[in-house]
């Protein structure tokens, strides 16, 4: 690395710099409009110009200083020289040497360079739930306040702790975040179910424990369908697979179903060396097949009045159409197909788009 590059807390006029180049590095992303003029950042310098940063908040409560970290890129120009992971070590550094008892990141499950360097400087993943025992009730408000992370689909939570207990926080298999994935995505069909608005609205109102019970069944066909057709590919892959599930964007999922409608909560298997260098066909074929056995489920379901099967046909039509958005969670399949070949992923939104209109 060249003698002209520097690492240190960032000046007040380098706020707008900084906060321009995360725009830029977000550009493809929901988060890029998110992205304001930081008060509190670690930045790197090269040859006298901003290359990156490690924007933070810091407060405090319950006699406990929790540092969350709100973003951290680094210019593409510099990508793969280990400039990111030093800047995420020295802003880490930093916030130890403020006195923080925990940090906090949230990372999008398919941005591999922020994984990394989390991880190298101490981060963990760690569900929101298990996180919760970590720093208390008021300790997850406080991350989400500083963060949109509840509201993003695909983020990661991570965790370290100025004591390092729990280290490494305790690894979650892919069974169980398989069966949370399901629960959690189950729960939201059964609010939507429940009509809990109207319920409010209309006294009289009263949900049908029948209605519940189809589309639970519904779901859980649907859910499984899709989790053994992504599954699928993984048998045939040298590299081992592991279910993962992301909490980023549960709030918003909550207050849609709330009002009836269904935002997923996702999850999809990842390879334990998970690298996004080249391109990978076993991941393509984990986006494509549940992609296409939606596909055929809309078609084939279409104006079908069996209760059951016209929920299925509801369910698969929504995830249609989140499967894609290519800048939502990898989870979701769309980014795998648009990493993989853009081309490919415009056949797909089109055919997407047809059939969903042509089946509204």
């Amino acid at each position: 690395m060249s003698n002209e590059t520097l690492f240190r807390l960032m000046k007040p006029d380098e706020a707008k710099v900084l906060q321009s180049l995360g725009t830029k590095v977000f550009l493809r992303s929901l988060e890029a409009p998110f992205i304001t003029k930081p008060e509190t950042a670690y930045v790197v310098v090269v040859n006298d110009t901003i290359a990156g940063g490690f924007i933070y908040n810091i407060s405090s409560s319950t006699g406990k200083k929790l540092a969350v970290v709100d973003y951290f890129f680094i210019d593409p120009k510099l990508a793969g020289k280990g400039i990111g992971s030093k800047l995420c070590q020295a802003g880490m550094a930093h916030l130890w040497d403020e006195g923080c008892d925990f940090i906090a990141a949230f990372v999008r499950d398919d941005n591999i360079a922020s994984w990394s360097s989390f991880e190298k400087a101490g981060l963990r993943r760690i569900s929101v739930l298990e996180a919760t025992k970590h720093v208390g009730i008021s300790g997850i408000f406080r991350c989400l306040f500083y963060h949109l992370f509840s509201f993003f689909i695909g983020c990661d939570f991570y965790l370290a702790s100025k004591d390092g207990k729990p280290d490494p926080i305790r690894k979650e298999s892919g069974l169980n975040q398989l069966f949370r994935s399901g629960i959690y995505n189950m729960l939201l069909i059964v609010v939507i179910t429940l009509n809990i608005v109207r319920f409010f609205v209309d006294r009289d109102f009263i949900p049908s424990l029948d209605n519940i019970a189809t589309a639970v069944i519904a779901f859980l066909v649907v859910f499984s369908a899709v989790t053994i057709s992504s599954y699928l590919p993984t048998l045939f892959s040298r590299e081992k697979y592991k279910y993962r599930m992301t909490d980023g964007g549960f709030i918003m999922s909550i207050l849609a179903a709330l009002f009836t409608m269904y935002i997923p909560i996702s999850g999809n298997w990842f390879p334990q060396n998970y690298n996004k260098s080249g391109k990978n066909v076993t991941m393509l074929l984990t986006a494509l097949l549940p992609w296409l056995l939606l596909l055929i489920l809309g078609l084939a379901l279409h104006g079908e009045t069996n209760d059951i099967l016209g929920v299925i046909f509801n369910i698969s039509r929504i995830l249609l159409f989140f499967r894609c958005i290519p800048f939502l969670s990898a989870n979701l399949g769309s980014s795998r197909v648009y990493t993989f070949s853009k081309i490919l992923w415009m056949i797909m939104a089109v055919i997407t788009a047809g059939l969903l209109i042509f089946i509204q």
